[in-house]
This record gives C-alpha cells, structure tokens and sequence, in this order.
C-alpha cells in the first residue's frame, strides 16, 4: 500500500473498494485494543503487506480447552455448520472449504435468516461462523 492509504486502513468507513463498507479493519483494531493488544502494519506498493496481532503474556500456564475439537488430528471435519453472511461470494467460497474438509454446511443469508435457521434445530450444527455486521439482524443467537 501507499503510505498515505496505509495511514488510513484503519479509520472507520475507509475503503478503497467502489462499493464496501469499510468497518474491517477499525472493527479489527477494536476487539484487538479490547484485549489490550496491538496491531502492526507494515507494506510497501509491489511488495506486499504484512500483519502483527500482538497480545499481551498471560500470568501462569495456559489450561487445555475442555471443548471437543471440531475436526480430527487428520484434519477432517465432521458434523453440520451453519454460515451466516450477507455477501454471497463469502458463503459460497467457506462452503466449499469447509466441504472438503467433510463438513455438512448450511448457509443462511443473513441475521434473520441465520436466527431462523438455528432456532429450528439447535442441536445439529457444532459451529455457527456469521459475519460480525449484516443485515436483519434484529434476531439474537441463543
């Protein structure tokens, strides 16, 4: 990137793209800085752009997660997922990655029809991935 764009990847609403929204980057910045972490860019136009999520250490020794993993050592999934995005591309390209991995994907378009689609059978899916800003979404996962 150009330094003067690199100087506003973050601010709320920039974007570089024709149509976008431009909340990636400054949402990003948000929940790092929440968890009292730091981000660092670094790009050059032609080269590349690289980034840093820096978190800070944590006291003692981590504990394992309790959670069943969702894939096996071999790197297979199983089970079904449901995928909740507004942006077709999205959905379709995460349907077919998770796909070959041997998941059972099921797509909703978005908040509303993520929540309807959920609140049908609850117990079925192991994971729900959905975009963090949608539209209709004025129903809550529970």
């Amino acid at each position: 990137m150009a330094p003067e764009t690199l100087k506003q990847i973050f601010d709320p609403f920039f974007t570089t793209k024709f149509l976008g929204r431009g909340l990636g980057l400054a949402a990003v910045l948000g929940i790092v800085r929440a968890h009292k972490g730091a981000v660092h860019v670094t790009s050059a136009p032609g080269k590349g752009t690289t980034f840093q999520l820096l978190w800070p250490g944590a006291a003692g020794e981590a504990e394992p997660l309790a959670s069943p993993a969702l894939a096996d050592e071999a790197g297979r999934g199983e089970g079904s997922l449901l995928v909740v995005d507004d942006e077709a591309s999205v959905r379709a390209i995460t349907a077919s990655i998770l796909e070959r991995k041997g998941f059972l994907v099921h797509l909703a378009s978005d908040g509303r029809d993520g929540a309807d689609r959920f609140a049908e059978t609850p117990d079925q899916f192991r994971a729900v991935l959905l975009d963090l800003t949608m539209p209709r979404r004025d129903q809550r996962f529970e």
